[in-house]
Parts: structure tokens; C-alpha cells; sequence
């Protein structure tokens, strides 16, 4: 891949946003946050560079195989339509289309092709191409620049990534080559929690909660069940009108996550002419597009009702007459136990480090910390505080009471009275 034509686009990025290595990083990142449809054309004019390499290499039916292995893997890949209009497409040749033009929805779509073709590729050298892509995005040295190496490849490892060791490493080598990543010394994001059943799912919608309705839905659509984003893209907090909200399924919380889009997507709105198109796209900032791309346009309320206005002609959603989707079903509803990571740990933390205590004192190892497992830290004889003092003392002595060579009982660590 040629890597100055990508070094140019991102230094040109840097200047239209006002990059500048006198001031400092949170300077530079508070002066281009607002700027990240700059970085969707870096992530585009990767890609580009990746499309004219592999059909140098393999030609353009090499390539087409690749793009069929993504859309069997992601359900599709977002594209830009001539109109503005984003939508999905399952179609090779109007993936590869997008990619020559560097039209793709967005930095997401882009990874998703790159990451495809890096693990699928039965080329060498177009598997080392897609890595060179994938290290060069800007998201990418986003979330793991300045990162040791060996704490790169386990996140890698985790997901979304699920890389194997060996794709891993791979991808660690080119980043550290290329210094880093695009911007210098910048800072790894949070890890946001893994998306699994039960408490986890609950305990990202809390958190979700306490954001503005953007980042929540981004936040959301990356990390939760599906139920969440649903119950998110209807929620009060939503910018759109319940006329509209009540018409969400299941079916049209998946095109939202697909398309990576901050927006209602209504597949079943109730209007015959407008679900023939595939249903709709609703915009918070009243623009319009159809589901299958062909048409745009606006929406508005009025009259106590939804007007879609395409070109000249009106389209009218009844409030009245809602039709009534399939909806994703909820998690089980959590306990009372919460995820925590670090010491002290206390009554209603969830960890692995709870369910190795546990083992230990003789009480179910659920993880939980709960009412049975502080009754059995005090019938052992040991403080109810689970400090790393008290964690190394009762995994040394797995099985056994809380006392000292003498057959004494061990003082309260935290307390300093016995227990």
C-alpha cells in the first residue's frame, strides 16, 4: 500500500482541522472532536489505496471474493448513495464501487472490510495489505496508541476484535512500525464492558443512561443487546416523536446497529408507498431517505400526523393507526450484584476474584458477593472488606480458618477487633 499517498490525507485532515504540535494533546483533541467527518475521508482514502492494491495483485474478481466473504460476515456494508442517502448493501460490485469512489457510510464500514480481509485473505500479501489498513485508521490509534505491546494483543484478542494470537501480534508489529498511530502520544479510550447476558447488559444500560441521546445510541449500539439500542431508539430521551418511536421493532434496531447511523431506520411505517421502498430513514434534523436509497426528502409533524415530503409529493403517516412491530426481548432482569474490578470489594460486587473467594470460604461460587458470602467470611474469620490484604490471606489459606500459626484467630484487618 502506498503510505505516503495515506500520510498526505492525514496530514492534510490535520491542517483543514487546526492540528498543531504546540499546543498540547488535550488541546489538539478539544480542537478536533467536532471534526470527525474529516477522519471518515482518511478512513475512505485507505481503503481506496486497499482497493487499487488488491486488484493489482488479484484483480478484480480477487477482490470481489473478498467483499462477498465480508457481506457473508457483517449481513452487508453501508454505503453512500449518489443522493446522499446511506443505506445497506449485500451487492459486491456496489461495495467495490464505494470503495473505489470512497463513498462508504462510514469508518466503521471501512474497518469492516479491512478486518475481513485481513483474517479471510488466501493471500499473503493481501492479508498484510488489509493489516496495514486496518493500523493506519485513525480509530485504530484511537483505542490502542501509546498501549504496551502485550496489552495491544490481548485487547485485540477480546472483543469486538476477536483476533486471534497470531493476527494479533501481526497487527501489534505494524502498528509499533508505523510509530504509533496517527496521532502522537495519544491516549487509549476507556475499554467499554463486553456485551454478555444478564447483569453486564443492565449494568451498560445504566450507564448509558447518563448520556445525551448521540452518544448513548453510539455507546449502545456497540456494546449491549439489542434490546437496549430498541428501547433506547424509543425512549422519551429520544429526539423524535412518539408517532414515530411506537413504530420501532426489532427488525429496524438491527438496521440502526448495521448502519451505524444516528437516526430512526422504520421498515414497517404504516404508508404503502413508503414501505415499498423499504421503509424509512428519519433524521433528527427532519431530513428523510428511503430504506432502499432511491428517494430523499424531509419529514415533519402536522396535523397530529407524520408528512414525509419527497420532491413535491406528500406521504402521510396516521398517529391514529400505528401498527404494532415485533420487539427484541428483554434480558433477565439483574440482582442486586454489580461488576466492579479493583480492591476494596464490598457487599454486592460481582468479580472473578468474588468467585475465587468464594471456593475458598465454601459458599457458591457465583461471583456475587452476597448475604451467604459474608456470613461465611465471618463464620472464617475474616473481615467482611475484602481488601487485597484479606484476598491473598484467605486464597494462601484455601479451605481454613482465618488463624495464624498458633491456632489464634487473625485480627480484623480493617477493623482491628476480632471477628
Amino acid at each position: 500500500m502506498n503510505r505516503n499517498l495515506i500520510n498526505e490525507e492525514i496530514e492534510r485532515a490535520r491542517l483543514l482541522m487546526g492540528y498543531s504540535s504546540k499546543k498540547t494533546l488535550t488541546e489538539n483533541i478539544e480542537l478536533t472532536s467536532n471534526e470527525d467527518y474529516l477522519l471518515e475521508g482518511i478512513a475512505n482514502a485507505t481503503v481506496e489505496n486497499l482497493f487499487k492494491d488488491v486488484v493489482k495483485i488479484e484483480g478484480r474478481q480477487g477482490l470481489k471474493s473478498s467483499v462477498e466473504s465480508a457481506i457473508r460476515e457483517w449481513g452487508g456494508i453501508a454505503i453512500e448513495t449518489e443522493k446522499g442517502v446511506y443505506y445497506l448493501s449485500k451487492d459486491a460490485d456496489e461495495i467495490m464501487n464505494a470503495m473505489e469512489k470512497g463513498t462508504l457510510s462510514s469508518i466503521a464500514e471501512a474497518g469492516k472490510l479491512a478486518k475481513s480481509m485481513f483474517k479471510n485473505a488466501g493471500s499473503v500479501e493481501i492479508k498484510s495489505l488489509a493489516g496495514d489498513a486496518i493500523v493506519s485508521m485513525d480509530s485504530f490509534a484511537k483505542k490502542y496508541g501509546g498501549m504496551p505491546r502485550e496489552q495491544m494483543v490481548e485487547r485485540l484478542m477480546g472483543k469486538p476484535g476477536n483476533y486471534t494470537r497470531a493476527e494479533a501480534e501481526t497487527l501489534a508489529k505494524k502498528f509499533e512500525k508505523i510509530g504509533g498511530g496517527t496521532r502522537p502520544n495519544i491516549e487509549p479510550e476507556p475499554v467499554k464492558p463486553d456485551p454478555t447476558p444478564g447483569d453486564d447488559d443492565w449494568f451498560i444500560w445504566d450507564k448509558a443512561k447518563k448520556l445525551n441521546w448521540k452518544k448513548g445510541l453510539k455507546y449502545l449500539a456497540g456494546a449491549a443487546a439489542l434490546y437496549f439500542l430498541w428501547k433506547w431508539l424509543t425512549s422519551e430521551k429520544s429526539p423524535f416523536p412518539e408517532c414515530l418511536r411506537k413504530r420501532v421493532g426489532t427488525a429496524d434496531a438491527e438496521k440502526v446497529k448495521a448502519m451505524g447511523i444516528e437516526a430512526l431506520v422504520i421498515t414497517k411505517t404504516g404508508n404503502g408507498d413508503i414501505d415499498s421502498a423499504g421503509g424509512g430513514i428519519f433524521y433528527d434534523d427532519g431530513k428523510f431517505g428511503s430504506v432502499n436509497g432511491r428517494y430523499k426528502g424531509t419529514w415533519a409533524e402536522q396535523d397530529g400526523g407524520i408528512v414525509i415530503t419527497i420532491g413535491d409529493k406528500p406521504y402521510v403517516l396516521d398517529c391514529n393507526n400505528i401498527p404494532v412491530p415485533p420487539v427484541p426481548v428483554p434480558p433477565p432482569t439483574p440482582g442486586k450484584c454489580k461488576p466492579c474490578s479493583s480492591f476494596p470489594m464490598n457487599k454486592w460486587c460481582k468479580s472473578d476474584k468474588i468467585k475465587e473467594v468464594q471456593k475458598c470460604i465454601g459458599t457458591t461460587p457465583d461471583g456475587c458477593y452476597g448475604p451467604k458470602t459474608e456470613a461465611k467470611l465471618i463464620e472464617k474469620g475474616y473481615s467482611t472488606t475484602i481488601t487485597q490484604d484479606v484476598y491473598d490471606k484467605i486464597i494462601k489459606n484455601c479451605g481454613q480458618s482465618a488463624t495464624d500459626d498458633t491456632g489464634n484467630e487473625i485480627p480484623n484487618i480493617v477493623t482491628g477487633t476480632d471477628v
